[in-house]
């Protein structure tokens, strides 16, 4: 996909922009430049994002290669994968929508932890999709109907507009030659 924004450049330099890249610059990116076409300031961006996501990489596995012995082993690593991947889930929250389908995942999968074979996952999958197609569904719905009152509006305004107004043949003597 990167291919597609980044052609033009010389190998070397589509290598380097490889190596930086990760999941969260591919998010964030794809946001910024949705037209996979060339385009001023990608290559900035691009750079700027890989910059800050490889330090942020780098200090944090410094830091926990000289505090390991602090962290409970209890906590387990997937702990660490939990927060990762909700830094990056909340990094997409774009509209309240999205949030509500996040809110409703989060509870659902708390609700429903005692299933076998972590079914709460996939409880709090279609959950989370069921309430924000429902959202999206009424909000729409909602819309339609607040432009059909303001069309309604607009033409009882007219009308009135027009039986106010006196009609060229109501008056006749008004009329010059």
């Amino acid at each position: 996909m990167w291919r597609s924004y980044f052609h033009e450049l010389p190998r070397k330099q589509r290598l380097l922009l490889g190596y930086f890249s990760g999941d969260v610059i591919f998010v964030g990116f794809m946001k910024r430049f949705p037209e996979m076409k060339p385009q001023p300031g990608q290559i900035a961006y691009f750079s700027g994002a890989a910059a800050t996501n490889w330090m942020m990489w780098q200090i944090p596995s410094i830091a926990g290669m000289l505090l390991a012995n602090a962290i409970p082993l209890s906590w387990g690593l997937g702990f660490a994968g939990v927060l990762a991947l909700l830094g990056i889930l909340l990094s997409m929250v774009n509209d309240r929508f999205t949030l509500l389908a996040i809110a409703v995942a989060g509870t659902a999968a708390v609700a429903t932890y005692a299933l076998p074979l972590k079914m709460n996952i996939l409880v709090a999958v279609m959950a989370a999709v069921a309430a924000g197609l429902m959202a999206e569904t009424a909000d729409r719905q909602w819309k339609r109907l607040k432009l059909r009152e303001t069309a309604d509006a607009k033409l009882q305004e007219q009308q009135q507009a027009q039986q106010s107004t006196p009609a060229d043949n109501d008056h006749p003597e008004e009329r010059r030659p």
